[in-house]
């Protein structure tokens, strides 16, 4: 969606407060979020699982459009790597509990 002619139209309709409610709405009914309730330090991770497969990006340090890699910021570069399997199922178990 980013720089298309969509994301265009779609900020001249000011409709940005509707989008971001379908999105809070599909994250509910979709998504899991766990915390850290430990002192230990730890990266963010987003584990995506289907019945054929499991994909993990990291590191993820927020859940802005900047971070998560759809609009440009300040930084010079800000890499995420992508696990496919089998490597991703090693993330699985730390979801778990």
């Amino acid at each position: 969606m980013y720089g298309s002619e969509f994301e265009i139209k779609l900020r001249n309709e000011l409709t940005q407060k509707a989008i971001a409610k379908e999105c809070a709405d599909w994250i509910k009914k979709k998504a899991t979020f766990k915390s850290n309730i430990t002192k230990e330090n730890m990266g963010g991770f987003f584990n995506i699982r289907t019945p054929e497969t499991a994909v993990t990006y990291m590191p993820i340090n927020g859940f802005t459009t900047v971070d998560l890699g759809y609009e440009r910021g300040n930084n010079s570069y800000s890499m995420i790597t992508k696990l496919d399997m089998p490597h991703s199922q090693e993330f699985l178990p730390m979801l778990s509990g």
